[in-house]
């Protein structure tokens, strides 16, 4: 009845007083024009148009909170602080059935991506532990994955071939062959138009990615080539190789512009420095930290079979630094993206984290694995590490504050 009178009430005060009556009179309003229902009707109307707006306000903010989460978790990103992996890892797992060769975290999703020798792809939620959906299967022990820059690009290395996936559907976009023996590690330039490639022929090559043809050969190495590595400009690659030897070339070069034999053994694994280690490097270099050549150089790790890590000025040709501490093979390395630190891990089991401002190791993991640590990641959208060993054992590490 109070809803009936309110009614009433409205086309009363609203200039409508004939069909006022005509709704009283066919509805049985028993109205009173002094009641307590005076406008009633217009205020509800006001507030509900209030209301919808508000939601409307609330629904906008819950869709870009949405947006942000599917960018992943809400963290301090990891460039922005020197957090260094905790004292034990967050999820231990058996991630493949042999060895983990190659590990990379997609740039934007919370998604790690592992490639093993069981010949297998796999992908693993970071932030969970849990394995997501089917792995790729390869023809052959898996080598190396990488992702491209923007995220919608995988590469996977696999006995002499390799293969490019669209990261959405895992659908197979390219078959890149040529190399005439194992492939053993690849690489993204940083705007995805080309992949380099790392191979068992001593050669390295440069694939586009538009036609899938090798646009490139480039001969240095006299040995098998294991790793190779792209500058974050693009513009300058490295490789390692089983001749003990580094070699850096220009992207344009067709020879090296730099043979680095400062190992004495097989050279495991080469990486390029991020730009913000640039300060922290030049200041072991003994290089003003403002002079336009630490903009200019291009730091590039390596580390080999001789238990030793060099760093270079890839643009001079010079060392910078070595440590010194693992007691056997150097396997992998991983930059933090903050640039002060470089991590290392090998067959002594250990992970060990080294300050590029001392030259110091600063934090050593003993017993990171039961078993040789083959394999390692830094994820550069939150601080959170990665670790692969020969047994097929994985192992994700949330970082904490120092």
């Amino acid at each position: 009845m109070g809803r009936n009178v309110a009614v009433a009430e409205y086309l009363y005060h609203t200039g409508y007083p004939g069909v006022g009556e005509a709704f009283v009179e066919a509805a049985g309003v028993d109205y009173d024009k002094r009641s307590k229902y005076s406008a009633s009707l217009e205020r509800k109307w006001t507030s509900l148009l209030k209301l919808s707006k508000k939601i409307r306000m609330l629904q906008a903010e819950l869709d870009e909170a949405k947006a942000l989460l599917a960018l992943g978790p809400i963290r301090k990103p990891a460039a922005e602080a020197g957090f260094l992996p905790a004292a034990t890892a967050t999820y231990e797992m058996r991630a493949h059935r042999d060895e983990i060769s190659s590990l990379v975290f997609h740039p934007t999703e919370p998604v790690l991506v592992t490639g093993g020798y069981d010949s297998t792809v796999r992908f693993t939620d970071y932030e969970t532990g849990e394995s997501l959906g089917k792995p790729l299967r390869e023809s052959g022990a898996v080598s190396a994955v990488a992702v491209d820059a923007s995220g919608s690009l995988l590469a996977s290395a696999s006995v002499s071939s390799i293969r490019v996936w669209q990261w959405e559907s895992r659908k197979r976009l390219k078959s890149l062959t040529g190399h005439e023996a194992d492939v053993w590690d690849v690489a993204f330039t940083p705007d995805a138009s080309h992949l380099v490639s790392a191979s068992r022929d001593t050669t390295v090559r440069v694939w586009t990615l538009d036609t899938g043809f090798c646009v490139k050969i480039l001969s240095g190495h006299s040995e098998w080539v294991r790793s190779v590595s792209v500058a974050p400009n693009g513009e300058v690659y490295a490789s390692a190789g089983a001749d003990n030897t580094v070699c850096v070339w220009g992207a344009d070069d067709s020879a090296p512009r730099a043979v680095l034999s400062h190992h004495s053994h097989v050279v495991e694994v080469v990486a390029f420095a991020p730009a913000t280690a640039s300060v922290h490097l030049a200041k072991l270099q003994g290089v003003d930290a403002d002079e336009p050549t630490v903009a200019a150089a291009q730091y590039v790790a390596s580390g080999g079979r001789d238990a030793m890590i060099h760093v270079y000025d890839a643009a001079a040709g010079a060392l910078v630094a070595s440590f010194a501490g693992h007691d056997g093979w150097v396997r992998d390395l991983a930059f933090h993206p903050c640039g002060e630190f470089l991590l290392s891990c090998g067959d002594d089991k250990s992970v060990r984290v080294w300050s590029l401002a001392s030259g110091k190791c600063v934090k050593t993991y003993t017993k990171a694995h039961s078993v040789f640590v083959g394999a390692m990641a830094f994820n550069v959208r939150s601080p959170v590490v990665a670790t692969g060993d020969v047994s097929g054992g994985l192992k994700i590490w949330n970082c904490v504050a120092p």
